[in-house]
């Protein structure tokens, strides 16, 4: 943000602001994709639902081998993990003009 401020008269003052975000315009990820199964949060792919009725979670487990064991088999894997799936807005600026009395 930058600001002056000039005086006109005794009281009165005019003042101007600038306030910019994002100068660059980098386009920085704000959150990476963390999902490997395809079928995470939905009940519309069946398919690609892990079954862990028969899994005794204690023991630990294959993640990637229970994927594996989807109908889906590998194609239950999604595309999009560990990839950068939000972003920082783009360049931004702000004028301001205050007449003060």
């Amino acid at each position: 943000m930058v600001a002056h401020e000039f005086k006109l008269g005794e009281t009165k003052r005019i003042r101007f602001e600038a306030n910019a975000t994002n100068v660059f315009n980098q386009k920085t990820p704000r959150h990476i994709f963390s999902w490997l199964n395809r079928g995470v949060g939905t009940t519309n792919a069946p398919d690609f639902a892990i079954n862990l009725s028969s899994v005794n979670l204690f023991n630990g487990y294959d993640y990637r081998a229970l994927i594996n064991g989807t109908p889906a088999g590998s194609n239950a894997y999604d595309p999009r993990f560990s990839r950068a799936d939000l972003w920082n807005p783009g360049f931004q600026g702000r004028l301001r003009v205050k007449f003060i009395f």
